[in-house]
């Protein structure tokens, strides 16, 4: 009932279509040789519908099947995001729109959990690894990059951690998380290739395991002790970990810097250590530095 009273609201629907309006008119545009438009209707053909109807019909004809699909409604902006994710101009349309929205339900006292979109803010760490092998940190990187990837396909909103917290540690079944069990199997096989630079293959598929448990310790550790909702790693000649929140946490984040940079350091730290004791030897050390 009061899901149906947010959608029908007046003044969040009128929100609601100028932010569509603006979208289409402003920051995608129907100029098929703009680089906007081409971003568009690539994003859609490759995560939405790549058929000849889709590539020729008019930006506002794509909303519309979204809109059919459920895949965007009022205030539910979530594919919109990835669709729009490198046009900049865009995501800021969105989040403005998305930050009234949300006033209006703090204003009217309606639940803000209705949205599936909540404004997001960002923290992101930069660490550099000294001593190491950078191939070998890079690949590593790529590896828990995938994992994340491939976690968010199967849960969509949904946080995967402790599962893979329970499936490392033999708590889970195969039959509950098939797929994601699968996934886990493939990193830690991926890993132990990695680290068979450094010892033999039980010895590596030891210390993959450790590794993948420390990752999803970090993950669940931002989850419950900075309320974290989206994670991302990336190699930038060192390692870009990225972390969302609800945008009404950046005050605590920000007012808790330095015990969040040590939680960060702390995970990265144990995940190093086991890849030196694979090698048998010292090696990696890492700075760490909040650079967002």
């Amino acid at each position: 009932m009061e899901n149906e009273s947010f959608q029908s609201n007046s003044k969040i629907k009128e929100i609601h279509f100028n932010l569509i309006d603006d979208l289409i008119v402003e920051h995608i545009g129907n100029d098929r040789h703009a680089d906007s438009f081409t971003e568009w209707k690539n994003a859609f053909r490759c995560k939405i519908a790549d058929t000849a109807v889709h590539r020729q019909c008019s930006v506002l004809d794509n909303f519309n099947y979204l809109k059919k699909r459920g895949l965007l409604d009022v205030g539910r902006y979530k594919k919109l995001r990835e669709l729009l994710c490198k046009n900049k101009d865009a995501l800021s349309a969105i989040d403005l729109a998305s930050k009234k929205i949300v006033d209006i339900l703090e204003s009217e006292g309606m639940e803000r959990s209705l949205l599936d979109d909540r404004p997001m803010t960002a923290a992101k760490i930069r660490i550099e690894v000294e001593h190491g092998d950078i191939e070998v940190v890079k690949n590593l990187v790529f590896i828990l990059q995938d994992i994340l990837i491939e976690s968010n396909k199967i849960f969509k909103s949904l946080s995967p951690t402790e599962t893979g917290l329970k499936i490392l540690s033999g708590k889970e079944t195969d039959e509950n998380y098939s797929d994601f069990t699968q996934t886990i199997d493939k990193a830690i096989e991926a890993l132990g290739n990695l680290l068979l630079k450094y010892g033999e293959k039980n010895q590596s598929e030891k210390y993959s395991k450790s590794i993948l448990r420390a990752f999803y310790h970090l993950l669940s550790s931002m989850e419950k002790g900075f309320g974290a909702k989206e994670f991302d790693i990336d190699w930038d000649n060192y390692i870009v970990f990225t972390v969302k929140f609800a945008s009404t946490k950046e005050k605590a984040i920000n007012e808790n810097r330095e015990n969040f940079k040590k939680e960060v350091k702390g995970y990265f730290d144990t995940i190093f250590e086991n890849m030196n004791r694979c090698k048998g030897e010292e090696g990696h050390r890492i700075n760490i530095y909040l650079i967002a």
